[in-house]
């Protein structure tokens, strides 16, 4: 499964096959003038600091898919499929350990 964070997958897509070939998809049509569409709830910091209510809004955010580092690449291949590098991750030892990297 190719880690997904902060990309949501309609409701329709109901099995982790389906929404792991959506993101994979996504990744490699990606360009960087691509969004995503996404329909999130008030944040708890906007509900305290303006009293604001829990509602939903509809937002586009820029979709960036490059990898940040916060975990160590692990048991490193390519993935036959796409020709593309594939690896799990494993998480650094130490804070000092990331920072150096």
């Amino acid at each position: 499964m190719l880690a997904k964070g902060g990309i949501y997958t309609a409701s329709h897509m109901d099995s982790v096959r389906l929404r792991n070939e959506h993101v994979v998809q996504r990744f490699f049509d990606r360009a960087p003038d691509h969004v995503i569409q996404l329909e999130i709830f008030t944040g708890m910091r906007d509900m305290v600091e303006f009293d604001a209510d829990l509602v939903t809004k509809a937002i586009s955010r820029r979709l960036n898919m490059e990898f940040d580092w916060k975990r160590r690449p692990h048991a490193v291949g390519t993935c036959l499929t796409y020709g593309h590098v594939a690896f799990s991750t494993s998480p650094w030892d130490t804070v000092d350990e990331f920072v150096v990297t």
